[in-house]
């Protein structure tokens, strides 16, 4: 178990806060590593000082987008400072269920699961009950299929199929449930529905199909009118929204908005700075990566314009024999630092890989014309002027976090595979160079450490200045 996370249920358990990890439980182990997010249930009334434990262990909550965001469920986030790893707590104070990105029924079971939870032999955290976990899995993915999807399933050659992790669950489940236990808590349920009883049963008997789940959702149907929140015409838009989204994803992937979790107090942005064979592109990729999972991530490379990666080949050849190469370089670096403001106030996590400087010529990311300065052609002497100015405008560019990864001379030459006085000029800049709105400044040593321990300190210094 992480140690934030074994903090965090020690000091809900010394609050007296009841709790239950209420689902997917034969991950478990997994989950208290990190690997995925812990999904905990608690009393309504609960909420301030759930709230407060998370405060105390430096948690930050986070908003999910319109279709991600439920009623009753609340997302917080916390890094684990030995592992660098970033913990997905979704906490719920009801049980929503549904279809996907909807979650339309609340089930109200709150204290009946609650009251019947039990203790993980190894981890001894507290978990569902195994026959409440397994009536809630059925009923889960009962309402979880969006009503046309079950239609076309049903007249159409397409096999509805469910996951080898609900097959995997169901089996884990079953294998621990007491079959009379499990009947018995069905009937409570769903106050002496002896229809619905049997449906449970067939399913708890026979395995999971589409036909007897589909039986048993024909006979939900009072239950489901009862606790649902909107109707079936709203489930059937967002899902048909979700395809195609999902076939559009190749296109949508490179737009520019929020499309899991953005911070609502304000995003960062966090520049990494070194020379080369500091592993600035390494831990930028990293980074990314690890912050990705759960909350939206702009990476913006601020070195020369690759014009391998133009989406406009012919227009770069233009620039190119036109001798523009410079004035494409500041107006992209422009555009980039604009772009990075504008997300920022959405609630992204900007990764700046370089940042652009006007103190060095021709190197280190700035200044290009410097030759111009002298030139007796008045119109190249100022061309280069508005080329210098430009690069001292995005100089004084906003940053809230500034991380350098310091190498030696040697260190860089060898890793950066370049002559020894280049890489002396850039390290000496690295270590000079400074931003006069950069809020927050930090030097790592990445000769001493490896690859993964500068992962984890930029981690645990982003999430440090993390809003």
């Amino acid at each position: 178990m992480l140690t934030s996370i074994d903090k965090y249920f020690k000091l809900v358990e010394n609050k007296k806060i009841i709790y239950t990890h209420w689902k997917s439980n034969e991950r478990l182990d997994s989950f208290l590593e990190g690997e995925s997010d812990l999904d905990l249930l608690f009393y309504p009334n609960d909420k301030e000082r759930v709230e407060g434990i998370f405060e105390i262990v430096g948690a930050k909550k986070f908003e999910a987008i319109p279709f991600g965001k439920y009623e009753n469920i609340e997302d917080y986030l916390l890094v684990d400072e030995e592992t660098g790893k970033l913990v997905h707590f979704h906490v719920h104070y009801g049980l929503d269920l549904g279809e996907k990105n909807v979650k339309r029924y609340n089930i109200p079971w709150v204290a009946e699961v609650l009251e019947n939870r039990i203790q993980d032999e190894s981890s001894k955290i507290w978990i569902t009950s195994h026959e409440h976990e397994l009536i809630l899995l059925i009923l889960r993915e009962a309402l979880r299929i969006p009503p046309i999807k079950r239609i076309v399933s049903k007249y159409s050659s397409h096999t509805f199929k469910f996951t080898d992790q609900v097959y995997g669950e169901f089996h884990w489940l079953k294998q621990r449930t007491d079959k009379e236990k499990f009947k018995v808590i069905v009937s409570k349920l769903f106050e002496d529905n002896s229809t619905i009883t049997n449906d449970f049963t067939e399913i708890y008997e026979n395995y999971f199909s589409f036909e007897s789940i589909s039986i048993l959702i024909k006979n939900l149907k009072g239950f489901k009118k009862k606790y649902q929140r909107s109707g079936s015409v709203h489930a059937n838009i967002v899902f048909i929204s979700d395809q195609l989204n999902s076939k559009l994803k190749p296109i949508t992937k490179h737009f520019n908005y929020p499309k899991q979790r953005i911070n609502p107090r304000d995003g960062l942005i966090a520049v990494l700075m070194g020379s080369d064979g500091a592993g600035k592109s390494t831990a930028v990729s990293k980074l990314a990566a690890e912050f990705g999972r759960k909350i939206d991530v702009k990476t913006i490379y601020f070195g020369l314009p690759k014009p391998e990666k133009s989406k406009i080949p012919v227009l770069v050849k233009i620039i190119r024999k036109l001798g523009l190469r410079p004035f494409w370089n500041l107006w992209v670096k422009k555009r980039n630092l604009k772009l990075a403001l504008k997300l920022r106030s959405k609630g992204f996590l900007v990764i700046c890989d370089r940042f652009p400087q006007s103190k060095y010529d021709g190197i280190m990311d700035g200044p290009l014309l410097a030759d111009w300065r002298a030139s007796e052609n008045p119109i190249k002497r100022w061309l280069a002027k508005v080329e210098k100015n430009g690069f001292e405008d995005l100089e004084k560019g906003t940053m809230d976090v500034l991380i350098k990864l310091i190498v030696d001379e040697d260190t860089s030459a060898e890793r950066g595979k370049h002559e020894l006085h280049l890489a002396k000029k850039k390290t000496f800049i690295v270590n000079k160079m400074s931003y006069r709105n950069a809020h927050n400044v930090y030097e790592l040593d990445a000769v001493i450490l490896n690859v993964q321990e500068v992962k984890k300190s930029v981690v645990n210094l982003i999430w440090k200045t993390m809003p």
